[in-house]
């Protein structure tokens, strides 16, 4: 969308319809790509897992942070 970034309320706008749009798509079976759309349509402890995984290589920390799913296990 071509928007004039000084505009407040056409900005707010821009960013209502944005958001729409995502939800249309997700509704339909659509997939989105980009961050802000990620938890939108994997949902927070999917974009959780996925941003361990990717830092330290344990998608188990974000699963289970606590350390109460088999505590103490020799392999992480």
């Amino acid at each position: 969308m071509v928007i004039n970034p000084d505009d407040h309320a056409e900005f707010e706008m821009a960013e209502e319809i944005h958001d729409r749009l995502i939800e249309r798509a997700l509704r339909l079976g659509g997939t989105c790509s980009g961050e802000p759309a990620l938890v939108m349509e994997n949902g927070i402890y999917a974009v959780g897992a996925r941003q361990c995984t990717r830092h330290d290589g344990t998608p188990k920390r974000a699963l289970d942070p606590g350390n109460i799913m088999n505590p103490g296990k020799v392999l992480p």
